[in-house]
């Protein structure tokens, strides 16, 4: 007789309590609070991705130049002229004065970051990438520093923030490091990306 009684209130049981719900909206809300900054840093890492891919074709494309005139090209930063969190085209006619067209680098599509190359004309350059990807007003600079040969110094980046000392490491945030890619300077997105 008990068992009767639980089996018809079971039966008509319809639906989930108030309780039941609240506690699943509760957990939804816990998952996404989690979830949303990860997710969002994961972002930040694919479109810095980009910076980090453009500047090694570019700095193929210097070494390639390099190898047939003996001496590196300085390449006036390109547009966009201004980043933000969104993409822009990349834009270079082929009479512009850039040197990109100089050193045969001319990416497709659009960008999150801004290119520029300083050089001695000799033996040292530094690339600069300029972005805004998580739009918060400042810009992350990347740079990477090739020293003038036998020496330990290197030209200052095309937008004045990568000095000629080397960038920073972005694993071990060893500063003054030359031949790599990394931020320009301390405030470069190092702890978001």
């Amino acid at each position: 007789m008990i068992q009767r009684a639980f089996a018809r209130r079971a039966a008509g049981r319809g639906g989930f309590t108030i309780i039941e719900l609240m506690l699943v909206v509760g957990l939804i809300g816990i998952l996404s609070t989690l979830a949303i900054p990860i997710m969002i840093r994961f972002q930040l890492k694919a479109k810095v991705a980009e910076g980090r891919t453009n500047m090694a074709a570019i700095r193929e494309a210097e070494e390639t130049y390099f190898a047939e005139w003996g001496a590196y090209a300085s390449a006036l930063p390109a547009i966009p002229l201004s980043v933000g969190p969104g993409k822009e085209p990349w834009v270079l006619l082929p009479t512009d004065s850039h040197g990109f067209n100089t050193i045969g680098y001319s990416p497709e599509g659009e960008m999150y970051f801004q290119y520029g190359v300083t050089s001695d004309g000799a033996t040292a350059y530094t690339v600069g990438a300029r972005s805004d990807v998580d739009g918060d007003g400042a810009y992350n600079t990347w740079g990477y520093v090739k020293p003038a040969a036998g020496t330990g110094t290197g030209v200052v980046g095309p937008f004045g923030v990568c000095p000629g000392t080397g960038v920073i490491d972005p694993d071990t945030r060893v500063p003054n490091r030359f031949v790599l890619v990394g931020p320009c300077d301390a405030a470069s997105g190092i702890s978001a990306y």
